[in-house]
């Protein structure tokens, strides 16, 4: 079988936020929340945390109140909840309405690694993980808190994270998305050297694309990108369908993030530059994209790999941020689609599910 995640990084803008939350994350992840249902769909959540935690110290309780409110209601539900840190959240502040962040913030690797540091990243994984067992405990008593997502999929240099994350006992990631080069200047973002498959186990000592000789303690699970050719192909295609079926959905933006990309000035053949690296990318397996785009990534799955005879696993990435309801639209097309074709092939797990399914030994007390 293919089995898919579905996963959602639940967090509003880390740039500017032009609607409220409730508008921005909170009613968009109740109308996904119920699609999920109508298709007997558990997913898994990757809640930004750290952005409760500056909220509550601002005093915008309703923010903190609701999320949490929702968290607990997705688990009641069958949904899953893990970790997902955006550490510039930490030295953030609020201002005349807007959040403000700091640059070179964004990544574990800019907070020391000392555990004797009250703001260290070995610090914040604990305190964050505590977090996530306290809350979702009360609602679901033998809740563990053993995967991880990196904020802006930074994960690498994974040299001193992955041992961090392993130190409290989380034993899988899914922050790489296989064959993508990010255009970023701040940070590097290299997934093009992976092992040619969907998942595997990593060697700590190297980095999150290393394989481990020996199956150890730390699982690699992949957000799905496209495996066929002509990526330039796909991604002019379904910006054209994108586009096209937003005008018939005239909705407020919500917001914007923060253009990592720009922090210099860029001349125009830098931005040449950058605007060919984001099309040769693999075009990512997302929730907020069209349907032909996700029955095609489904499909170059099926094709490249033998879901016949074994498991293959892989992420469908997204975030309620981006959800609009012409994307939820083309969201319930994909779902009839690989019900009514495909559905011997194919099959939706969450990621908590599909771990105690193949890797039990994976969730430690």
């Amino acid at each position: 079988m293919l089995i898919i995640c579905p996963t959602i990084d639940y967090e509003i803008f880390l740039g500017k936020n032009f609607l409220s939350a409730d508008e921005v994350l909170f009613t968009p992840t109740d109308k996904l929340l119920k699609l999920w249902k109508d298709y007997n769909i558990n997913g898994t959540f990757f809640p930004d945390i750290c952005s409760v935690w500056q909220h509550k110290k601002y005093g915008i309780n309703n923010y903190v109140k609701v999320f949490e409110s929702q968290m607990k209601q997705a688990v009641i539900e069958g949904h899953d909840i893990q970790l997902h840190l955006h550490p510039e959240w930490l030295s953030s502040y609020f201002s005349n309405g807007y959040w403000h962040f700091k640059e070179k913030t964004s990544s574990l690797n800019d907070l020391e690694f000392n555990n004797n540091i009250g703001d260290s990243a070995p610090s914040l994984i604990s305190r964050a993980k505590q977090y996530l067992e306290d809350l979702i405990c009360s609602t679901q008593n033998e809740y563990k808190c053993f995967i991880f997502r990196a904020g802006g999929w930074l994960i690498q240099p994974g040299i001193n994270i992955i041992p961090s994350l392993l130190e409290y006992n989380i034993n899988v990631d899914s922050s790489v998305i296989p064959g993508f080069l990010s255009p970023r200047i701040d940070y590097t973002i290299d997934f093009r050297s992976t092992p040619n498959k969907t998942s595997w186990f990593v060697n700590p000592k190297k980095d999150i694309t290393d394989e481990a000789d020996d199956k150890n303690e730390f699982l690699e699970i992949t957000i799905g990108s496209y495996q066929g050719y002509f990526n330039m192909f796909e991604h002019i295609i379904n910006q054209i369908r994108l586009r096209k079926r937003a005008k018939n959905f005239v909705e407020k933006k919500r917001g914007y993030p923060i253009t990592k990309s720009n922090i210099i000035n860029e001349n125009y053949v830098n931005l040449i530059v950058k605007k060919y690296k984001k099309l040769i990318n693999p075009r990512v397996f997302d929730a907020s994209d069209t349907c032909e785009s996700m029955i095609n990534i489904t499909q170059s799955y099926l094709s490249k790999y033998d879901c016949e005879s074994q498991d293959i696993v892989i992420s469908m990435n997204g975030h309620s941020k981006d959800l609009y309801n012409f994307h939820l639209i083309e969201l319930e097309r994909y779902f009839d689609i690989i019900n009514n074709k495909y559905s011997r092939l194919v099959k939706f797990l969450s990621l908590a599910d599909y771990v105690k399914m193949a890797f039990p030994y994976l969730i430690k007390q």
